[in-house]
């Protein structure tokens, strides 16, 4: 197994943290686990995410400068996926951060689609980047998750007390709408 360290810079163009070159680097390799940190320097959002991977299915054309080849994204174990060009860059156009949002049920996608125009009315009303909200991996935690109370909100992973407190009747609202 290998280590990979990425350090990524919000963009407000993207609404999002730009995972290009994470993709990138992907194309070929199994990832068996990943780890990611938030952070603010001078005020500005970073992310950091450690992978721990494997190559596959080109490590050989890796090492000898060719490329390498991959099927369409498929989820890997520790929910993260492969990524061919094409779907990457789909999924990157409709805003979207791939990497942390995994396969979703259609009825998934749809809450979290839901809960992303939700988010982008609330930025907008409150004068603040999207990432002030949520991010794309709390929304798609709660969409798998589907909870029908606070107390279920509250356990979810990445979901905060201040979120739960501010947003909280919203977002079961949706869940329940859904």
């Amino acid at each position: 197994m290998n280590l990979k360290l990425f350090t990524l810079k919000f963009s407000s163009e993207l609404g999002g943290f730009d995972d290009a070159a994470m993709r990138q680097f992907l194309v070929g390799k199994e990832v068996a686990s990943f780890q990611q940190y938030g952070f603010a320097i001078d005020g500005k959002p970073y992310w950091a995410v450690l992978l721990k991977y494997a190559s596959h299915d080109g490590a050989a054309a890796e090492k000898s400068g060719g490329e390498a080849k991959t099927q369409p994204a498929q989820e890997r174990d520790g929910g993260v996926r492969e990524y061919d060009q094409n779907s990457a860059g789909a999924e990157k156009r409709n805003g979207g951060s791939s990497l942390m949002v995994e396969h979703l049920t259609p009825g998934q996608r749809q809450l979290f689609e839901a809960m992303r125009s939700w988010r982008l009315k609330r930025a907008q009303a409150k004068g603040v980047e999207l990432y002030k909200i949520s991010n794309n991996n709390q929304l798609a935690n709660i969409a798998r998750a589907k909870p029908m109370n606070m107390v279920a909100l509250s356990t979810l992973e990445g979901v905060k007390p201040s979120f739960v407190r501010d947003y909280g009747q919203e977002i079961l609202d949706l869940c329940r709408q859904s």
